[in-house]
């Protein structure tokens, strides 16, 4: 269906009604009058904007729908309210008048979640690893009658952006072209709040659950060290090792992935530091919500840096920075056991996928790291939820710094010459481990 739509010269699209029953308004069914007045001679017309049609039709929910406006170069959508034309350059109603040297680039800005922010007009997409992470973004938001559909629903997409160098499994993206994701698989998606499973699918898939996702702050930014190593294959062995993107083999080893679909190995195979740890639901008092840690990372003075940390209810991992402290930083979770219940516990096992100790722009400071969540579920372990740190410029808001007791402190010095991580995550070659996930 992905050649299909970005092969066509025009897509009628029916985004009015409920179901294809509903037909074309203005062709196979009366639609509604516009509102109009006359004043001194001149007729004026209702015309609000429309994409607040799409955004309410039942077309712009679902998620069959989504790659047929994404993908189309020339859109004609029919609504209840009039007929409109979107490309990807110019959106124009029925009912206005405009010079086409009037109408410009920026008026399709508003259709950004139908439509892809590259040129569709010449039958090929290309699109960048930020406009690819941003529709499957968006597309999470959709709805579908059936969850098996998760995948089918957005393989044309993803075939397609193939021709941009951006290849897939699962769903989950894997660049060739060097790109600031310095990483094997994009598995850094999170939930703002649990949800559901959709059986059928690998749990370190995004389309495995049900429910809108974001990627975390820090997948923008250089992380300095390979901590992990990525493979994919079934449950007992990698058949398919999946090295970062600088590697001498990494198009070869890539364009395996081409064409798999839902014949994709299951199973991904993580090489990296592995730890236990405990996740504790909090509940801050407002006093406590209103505190502010001030955090010293960097011991050159030409960078002085203060940033200041407030805690956020929900459930907390913990890290012993050094005797008597410990770094509490917010776990984003998926599965819907683990809603909040304050003081409720879980133990999971958390996989070190990225870790940056100093910034490639600065010799100290600004510790970066980013971990998988995991349950053990008997012969392979399951994703259950990310958790992550980021210091740089001070967006970290969700971590807190306390003593064992659980006081919130005033200041913690993480300055060091090998930099801020170091102090707040240790691990040995016995901590290395090959975990696979399901």
């Amino acid at each position: 269906m992905g050649n299909i739509y970005s092969n066509a010269e025009v897509t009628l699209i029916a985004a009015a009604g409920s179901d294809s029953t509903y037909g074309l308004p203005g062709i196979s069914r009366p639609r509604r009058r516009q509102r109009t007045e006359v004043i001194d001679g001149v007729t004026l017309i209702h015309s609000p904007h429309p994409l607040s049609f799409v955004r309410e039709s039942v077309w712009a929910r679902r998620g069959w729908t989504f790659q047929e406006g994404y993908l189309s170069p020339r859109r004609l959508i029919f609504t209840d309210h009039g007929v409109f034309y979107l490309c990807s350059t110019m959106c124009r109603t029925e009912w206005e008048r405009l010079p086409p040297k009037a109408v410009t680039r920026t008026s399709t800005a508003a259709f950004r979640s139908i439509i892809p922010r590259a040129t569709n007009t010449v039958k090929r997409l290309r699109v960048s690893h930020e406009d690819a992470l941003s529709m499957l973004s968006e597309y999470s938001r959709r709805e579908l009658r059936y969850s098996s559909d998760a995948l089918k629903a957005c393989l044309g997409m993803l075939q397609l952006l193939e021709e941009s160098d951006i290849y897939s499994i699962w769903g989950v993206l894997r660049p060739i072209l060097p790109t600031y994701h310095n990483i094997p698989l994009q598995i850094d998606w999170y939930h703002e709040n649990p949800t559901e499973r959709r059986p059928g699918f690998p749990s370190w898939t995004s389309i495995g659950w049900a429910a809108y996702i974001k990627y975390a702050e820090g997948h923008k930014l250089w992380y300095n060290k390979e901590i992990c190593e990525f493979s994919v294959g079934d449950c007992k062995k990698p058949q398919l090792a999946l090295p970062h993107r600088h590697h001498m083999n990494t198009r070869e080893e890539t364009m395996k992935l081409k064409g798999l679909g839902e014949k994709a190995p299951r199973f991904l195979h993580l090489k990296a530091p592995v730890f236990k740890v405990e996740l504790e639901s909090i509940e801050w008092t407002e006093e406590q919500k209103s505190h502010q840690t001030v955090i010293d990372w960097n011991v050159d003075a030409k960078y002085p840096s203060r940033l200041r940390a407030t805690p956020a209810n929900g459930f907390y991992a913990s890290f012993k920075v050094f005797s008597g402290i410990r770094m509490l930083v917010r776990a984003y979770l998926d599965d819907p056991k683990y809603r909040e219940n304050p003081g409720s516990r879980h133990d999971v096992t958390a996989v070190l996928i990225r870790l940056r100790e100093f910034a490639y722009y600065r010799p100290e400071g600004m510790p970066m790291a980013f971990f998988l969540l995991l349950e053990d579920r008997g012969g392979h372990f399951e994703r259950v939820g990310v958790l992550w740190w980021d210091f740089e410029d001070g967006k970290q808001t969700e971590v807190a710094f306390a003593t064992e007791s659980g006081e919130l402190v005033e200041r913690v010095d993480l300055s060091s010459k090998e930099g801020g991580n170091s102090k707040l995550i240790r691990y040995s070659e016995d901590d290395i481990k090959t975990v696979v996930v399901g």
